[in-house]
């Protein structure tokens, strides 16, 4: 649920509060987290996470290793292993 700062635009789109965080969860090679840090220029207020262990995301996705270095540089916080499914939402944590 949206914030009381988060509002459709005309097109659909979210507007975003330089104040509201962003959780994403399971985001495969981390590409959406990516695109929303640089469209908002700033990562500061992202946490990306993946189901995968890092080794398994670099396996997998040609441009993962590429899209985390970018969430960093951009001062998003990166997590693997994230399983949201768990019981109690219990996670293991991994930040890379």
């Amino acid at each position: 649920m949206c914030s009381t700062t988060c509002e459709f635009n005309v097109y659909g789109v979210i507007e975003y509060s330089r104040y509201e965080r962003i959780l994403t969860i399971g985001d495969g090679d981390l590409s959406f987290s990516c695109s929303m840090a640089k469209e908002i220029q700033n990562g500061l207020q992202i946490t990306a996470t993946t189901y995968d262990d890092h080794d398994t995301l670099l396996q997998k996705y040609e441009n993962a290793k590429n899209n985390i270095k970018t969430l960093k540089d951009l001062g998003a916080r990166v997590f693997h292993e994230v399983d949201t499914t768990c019981e109690g939402l219990r996670f293991l944590i991994h930040e890379t």
